[in-house]
């Protein structure tokens, strides 16, 4: 069988870039010594990078060597949905890089070798801005300085001496607005049922003349005994008149 047919491309561990070739001059007793410099910036888009520069008597070799400093200098850095946790700022000699988490969709809005990093990282959401001086070199430590002051919520616990990470204190929104609904829905049965429900029969009462005079009127026969007393008085006096 040929060997066509059983060859696999292997996977990339790592993807490399190259931010920057310059030309150098080393000035020596014979003359001009000219060199190459190459900075490049490698990355596994899982997160993890590393940036590295070196000089070489051509351009592959300074770009060869410039690729073993950078994965040796390979630092991990904490990432949530695919964009950085939280703001952060870093500043090295004359840039100053600003980067801010951004949501899903909206892509990696950065230039020059802010995005160089940010791309190999494995980043594809992030707002970045550069800050003073806009050189290529800078502007990768810069952003390297500022990842690597990002801490993830697990990193910021373990520091505080706490095992777990709680969003809420008590019960979660999704708990509240079930017990708020429940509570609602009671309420509405409540309403309900007394609405529903039918007045209760009270006992007949009866009124309190009636209960003293032992069911006769109170008038009527108040009338008769204070007619009858005075006629008592006044025949009385008429016997004492007399």
């Amino acid at each position: 069988m040929s060997p066509k047919g059983n060859f696999r491309r292997e996977k990339k561990e790592f993807f490399e870039k190259v931010a920057q070739v310059d030309r150098v001059t080393r000035v020596v007793k014979g003359g001009r010594r000219f060199r190459f410099r190459a900075a490049v910036v490698i990355g596994d888009r899982k997160g993890r990078v590393g940036f590295g520069v070196n000089k070489g008597s051509d351009v592959a070799e300074a770009v060869k060597y410039a690729a073993k400093k950078a994965k040796k200098s390979l630092v991990r850095i904490p990432l949530t949905n695919f964009s950085i946790p939280h703001q952060v700022e870093g500043k090295f000699k004359g840039s100053r890089v600003l980067l801010k988490p951004a949501p899903e969709g909206r892509g990696i809005i950065a230039g020059g070798g802010v995005r160089i990093v940010v791309d190999l990282l494995g980043v594809k959401n992030v707002l970045a801005k550069i800050l003073g001086s806009t050189n290529k070199l800078n502007s990768i430590q810069a952003t390297l300085i500022a990842l690597g002051t990002l801490r993830s919520k697990e990193d910021v616990f373990k520091m505080r001496g706490k095992e777990k990470f709680s969003r809420t204190i008590g019960p979660s929104r999704a708990t509240e607005s079930a017990m708020r609904d429940r509570s609602a829905g009671k309420k509405v049965e409540k309403k309900v049922s007394k609405k529903n429900k039918e007045p209760e029969a009270k006992p007949e009462e009866k009124p309190q003349a009636e209960m003293k005079t032992g069911g006769k009127s109170p008038v009527k026969g108040g009338s008769a005994r204070f007619m009858q007393q005075a006629r008592q008085a006044s025949g009385e006096k008429k016997e004492q008149k007399k």
